[in-house]
């Protein structure tokens, strides 16, 4: 009767024990991703036109948006200028202030401009476009930053 209880009572420890482990223990992590698009639709006489990149980068600890653009564009051997500064001044050939005084790269972050350049840090599941801008201020891409 005694070992009875004793078994039973290490039963119920290691049962209670294992209650209280969380189960992410147990779960290998999932990569957190990000997606990265290039495009210049505003500019034909720039020296690529289009939608030029859409890839997808997985995010190390860290890491800015910039840092995701700079990684998607080393991945596909592109030139990136800038993306870890913040401000992009140059995209495999095509250049701010290629199209006049005020074109340039600009970005969003799912779908929202964004006021902070692309020093803020990537999150799982962001969606970062860059694209190349004529019209003061991206007003052709719908901004409203004028």
């Amino acid at each position: 009767m005694k070992k009875t209880k004793k078994m039973f009572a290490v039963m119920l420890t290691l049962a209670l024990m294992l209650v209280f482990i969380p189960t992410s223990a147990f779960a290998e992590t999932e990569p957190q991703l990000a997606m990265v698009t290039i495009s210049n639709d505003t500019f034909p006489g720039g020296a690529w036109t289009g939608d030029y990149l859409s890839a997808i980068v997985e995010i190390t600890p860290g890491m800015t948006m910039g840092g995701a653009v700079k990684a998607a564009c080393d991945e596909a051997g592109i030139s990136v200028t800038g993306a870890e500064t913040g401000f992009i001044s140059d995209i495999d050939g095509l250049s701010t202030g290629d199209a006049g005084g005020w074109s340039g790269w600009m970005f969003t972050v799912n779908n929202w401009f964004n006021l902070n350049g692309l020093v803020d840090p990537v999150e799982d599941g962001d969606i970062i476009a860059v694209q190349y801008t004529v019209d003061g201020m991206g007003g052709d891409l719908g901004s409203i930053f004028f």
